[in-house]
């Protein structure tokens, strides 16, 4: 829990350095696969109190180059968005 208050926190001062210009990305080879299944597994507890389930389907391994802590960001905040305002619904 507290993991998911530091990535908030960190997600706020990259706003903030967004806003301000200063937001350098630090890309590297990063297997998405794995990244966003790490994502879906952190999620998992919120999901199942939220009445959500989450399932992911992606091919073993997709190599790329890009900011980890920005994709996961990205990802976190997109399956956290959908958890919350999804209403345990299947999404349409």
């Amino acid at each position: 829990m507290i993991e998911r208050y530091i990535k908030r926190a960190s997600t706020l001062l990259d706003v903030s350095r967004i806003t301000a210009g200063k937001l350098e990305l630090d890309p590297g080879p990063i297997d998405l696969s794995s990244l966003v299944r790490e994502v879906v597994q952190s999620l998992a507890p919120a999901a199942h109190h939220a009445g959500s389930s989450l399932a992911i389907n992606v091919a073993a391994l997709v190599r790329g180059t890009w900011d980890r802590l920005a994709v996961e960001q990205i990802t976190d905040n997109l399956l956290s968005n959908a958890i919350k305002y999804g209403a345990g619904q299947p999404g349409r």
